[in-house]
């Protein structure tokens, strides 16, 4: 598994891709390229997300709280890359949505 810095190194690329990518007809090729690569950093990040969620559960059976809430709050501050990876996870997650929406709508005016 990589490591996060790493990944979200690689978030940051496609994100910086599909900024420059204009999303008409004829930026096809490109917008398919952002979507490879919104797909790939989903796929690392799903699987550092998997090994973080292990920790933040293993962490919340043992905390001693009595309140829900306050479990949850204390889980997330020992674990504070479960929140970070999770919010990333979905943005990521969405834009790649859109970019499928929007690849499949110029093909279809073509």
């Amino acid at each position: 598994m990589k490591p996060l810095s790493e990944i979200l190194e690689n978030i940051n690329k496609a994100v910086e891709l599909y900024d420059s990518c204009q999303m008409s007809r004829i930026d096809i090729s490109k917008q398919s390229q952002v979507l490879q690569s919104f797909t790939v950093c989903i796929w690392e990040l799903s699987q550092y997300f998997d090994e973080v969620e292990i920790q933040w559960v293993e962490f919340r059976k043992s905390c001693s709280a009595k309140h829900e809430a306050t479990k949850n709050r204390e889980t997330d501050e020992a674990v504070p890359e479960y929140q970070l990876v999770k919010r990333k996870l979905d943005i990521l997650e969405q834009m790649a949505k859109s970019v499928s929406q929007t690849i499949s709508a110029n093909k279809n005016q073509g």
